[in-house]
C-alpha cells in the first residue's frame, strides 16, 4: 500500500496526511446494511483493497496485512450482531480466515429488507391514495370502478393495512357524490345503518342497470332498505 495508515478499535481509519476517513457505523441488524456495507466498500477501494471482501483468494492475491485490516473494519462495526453471525456458523476464535467468507455471511444473516420494507410501503401509499381518490368518471364503466373499489380494500387488508367499513363507506360515497347526487343523498342517509356489504351490493345493481341501459340509479333499490 502507498498510504500510511494507522487505525484503532472504534477508530477511523488514519492516513499520513492526517485526514480522516469517516468511521464504519455500527451494523445494527436489518436497519441499515445498506449504509454500513457502502461505507466499508468505500474504505477499502480508498486503500485499493476492496477485492478483499469481493473476491475469493483463489481470484486475487491478498497480503496477510490486508486481510487483517479488512478485518479490523469489519469486527470493529459488526458487535450488535456478532451473536447472529456465531449462530450462523462464523468462528470468531479462527485467526486465518478470509475477509471475503465473513463479508458474505453478513449480507446472507443481515439482509438489507429496509429497501424492500420502503417500497412495500410505497406500494401500500399508493393504493390508500387510489382508494381514497378514485371517482367513477375515471373508469370506463361503472362496473369497472365497483370492481376497483372491491379489489382496493381487500389487498389493504391483505397487506395489514385495512379500512374500517365506516370509513371505507364514507369514501365511497363521497367519490359517487358527483357520479349522481340524488343517489349519493339517499345511500349517505342510510349510512349509520349501512354495510360495507349492502353498499356493494347496491353499487352491483347499479353496474347491472348501467350494463343494461336503464340510465343511473334515481334511487337504492336494496332490500335492506325496506326492512
Amino acid at each position: 500500500m502507498d498510504r500510511a495508515f494507522t487505525h484503532g478499535y472504534g477508530l477511523s481509519p488514519t492516513l499520513g496526511s492526517g485526514v480522516t476517513l469517516p468511521p464504519i457505523p455500527a451494523l445494527r441488524g436489518e436497519e441499515n446494511p445498506q449504509e454500513w456495507k457502502s461505507l466499508l466498500l468505500h474504505t477499502l477501494e480508498f486503500h485499493n483493497m476492496a477485492s478483499c471482501v469481493l473476491k475469493t483468494s483463489a481470484e486475487v492475491s491478498k497480503t496477510n496485512r490486508e486481510k487483517a485490516y479488512a478485518f479490523i473494519l469489519i469486527l470493529q462495526s459488526i458487535s450488535q450482531v456478532r451473536d447472529r453471525l456465531a449462530n450462523a456458523g462464523w468462528d470468531f476464535n479462527t485467526m486465518d480466515q478470509d475477509p471475503k467468507d465473513l463479508y458474505d455471511l453478513i449480507l446472507r444473516t443481515i439482509p438489507n429488507t429496509g429497501a424492500a420494507v420502503s417500497n412495500a410501503w410505497a406500494i401500500v401509499g399508493g393504493f390508500v391514495h387510489n382508494f381514497t381518490h378514485t371517482k367513477p368518471s375515471k373508469f370506463t364503466s361503472f362496473e369497472a370502478y365497483h370492481a376497483y373499489v372491491q379489489y382496493s380494500k381487500q389487498c389493504l387488508s391483505e397487506v395489514n393495512c385495512a379500512v374500517p367499513d365506516k370509513l371505507a363507506i364514507c369514501i365511497v360515497l363521497n367519490a359517487l357524490k358527483e357520479y349522481n347526487l340524488k343517489w349519493y343523498s339517499m345511500l349517505a342517509r342510510q349510512v349509520p345503518g349501512l354495510t360495507w356489504s349492502q353498499l356493494m351490493q347496491e353499487m352491483g345493481r347499479e353496474a347491472l342497470r348501467r350494463e343494461g341501459g336503464h340510465g343511473s340509479a334515481s334511487e337504492p333499490s336494496g332490500e335492506w332498505l325496506q326492512r
